[in-house]
């Protein structure tokens, strides 16, 4: 099964198709089985970088819990990527550190803490990117989030596009996932992305 997800400005329509992509498959990522969950796609997240800041998380945090919590799940029915909130509060802090020579603001969005304002005299802003590796750190488990897979800009704001809450599994949602051809390869248990297949 294969999904294209466009980019929320293209102004183009998503599809979704039960036959094998053409597209490249650049990184992959290994689909888990949980099964008080049979029905979600969980997939092997190993190590996520700012930069080339590594977030301090034990691999705990991506396993699966006896009772079926915890872990990854890949989500096209969900916005905003999610952390359980202690991990988010380590996220969120090495994020910041890592902008530069812009100021944050107080956030007009309840679920979104970290926002700065448009520049108004047009300069473009530049900020961190998050590296998503799966299985192993090796840039053929990498998924690359920039831009608008990191920053969500509206209402003369950016936002960082991802949040915590408080439940134990993680989840990647489709702010991230914009622009990227998902192929769900159910027979190798492999979820394979192509970065820019939807733009």
């Amino acid at each position: 099964m294969s999904i294209c997800l466009p980019g929320f400005f293209s102004g183009k329509s998503s599809s979704l198709s039960f036959h094998t992509s053409t597209w490249q498959r650049t990184t992959s990522a290994k689909l888990l089985q949980n099964y008080k969950f049979p029905l979600f796609y969980y997939v092997n997240l190993y190590k996520v970088f700012i930069n080339d800041k590594e977030i301090p998380v034990h691999p705990s945090w991506w396993t699966f819990t006896k009772g079926g919590g915890g872990g990854v799940l890949v989500d096209t029915g969900t916005f905003i990527s999610r952390f359980p909130q202690d991990l988010y509060t380590v996220f969120r802090y090495i994020f910041r550190s890592e902008i530069k020579d812009i100021p944050l603001v107080e956030s007009p969005y309840k679920s979104l803490d970290t926002c700065v304002k448009v520049d108004p005299s047009g300069r473009e802003l530049y900020f961190p990117v998050v590296k998503l590796y799966f299985g192993d750190v090796n840039p053929k488990n990498m998924l690359l989030l920039a831009k608008e897979r990191v920053m969500i800009h509206f209402d003369g704001y950016y936002c960082l596009a991802f949040m915590g809450w408080n439940r134990s599994h993680s989840i990647i949602g489709t702010n991230q996932l914009q622009g990227i051809g998902l192929t769900f390869d159910t027979s190798e248990n492999t979820l394979s992305f192509d970065l820019d297949a939807c733009s």
